[in-house]
């Protein structure tokens, strides 16, 4: 019985811990926004106009994620523009695979699809654009070309749960159902099996008490017998 419960225990640390990584955003407080980065991605915070990069340290798809913030001049279509232009010039063998206008938590945003050459290896670059007020927050998804899909739901997922400032300004439509991701489907079953495994661990030490509880008094007897 004791085993049985510390094997329990055990798996309700370990899942707790899966939660907690999944759960919780990166916050930045100087450019106030958040993202839930990948679970076990490697966090690392940068300075200047790039505030934060997550990498797989597991990963030989050479993907990560990060964010930058820029300072946005002129008119949103001439920023845009500026920034097509700054990736053919930095970028060997750029070459531009598309570009889109939507909407991500509630917000509008400009993806720009992408592939160019570095090192020898060809990559394959998502960027999203979101202005917020005179302030560009680009989210730059990439990886090697031919492993681009094996990361594009960590991608999605991620650009997914980018919010800027106080949350309540970035709430969704609760009737737009396209701004439920995997992500958040996988946190709520995984908090429904946290409670189960809880409802199990507490039953199970209930159990224990009473059958400990029932074993004293036969102790008591053969005690006094002897």
């Amino acid at each position: 019985m004791r085993k049985t419960i510390y094997i329990v225990l055990m798996l309700l640390i370990l899942l707790t811990s899966i939660l907690v990584q999944s759960a919780f955003a990166y916050y930045n407080a100087e450019f106030d926004f958040s993202i839930t980065p990948p679970s076990g991605w490697i966090i690392e915070e940068q300075e200047g106009k790039l505030a934060v990069l997550f990498t797989d340290p597991s990963s030989i798809t050479g993907a990560l994620i990060d964010v930058g913030i820029e300072q946005v001049t002129g008119t949103i279509s001439q920023y845009i523009d500026a920034s097509k232009l700054s990736l053919k010039t930095t970028f060997s063998n750029y070459v531009l695979v598309s570009e889109d206008i939507g909407t991500i938590g509630g917000r509008d945003c400009y993806q720009i699809v992408s592939t160019y050459t570095t090192n020898g290896e060809e990559m394959k670059m998502s960027q999203f654009i979101f202005i917020e007020k005179e302030k560009s927050y680009v989210v730059t998804c990439r990886s090697l070309l031919p492993h681009y899909v094996d990361s594009s739901s960590n991608f999605e997922n991620c650009v997914s749960s980018f919010r800027i400032g106080d949350s309540t300004s970035n709430t969704p439509d609760t009737t737009d159902t396209t701004d439920i991701t995997a992500a958040d489907y996988a946190l709520i079953i995984g908090l429904i099996v946290a409670g189960v495994i809880i409802a199990v661990v507490i039953l199970l030490v209930i159990m224990f008490i009473k059958r400990k509880g029932t074993e004293s008094p036969i102790m008591t007897d053969q005690m006094t017998d002897e």
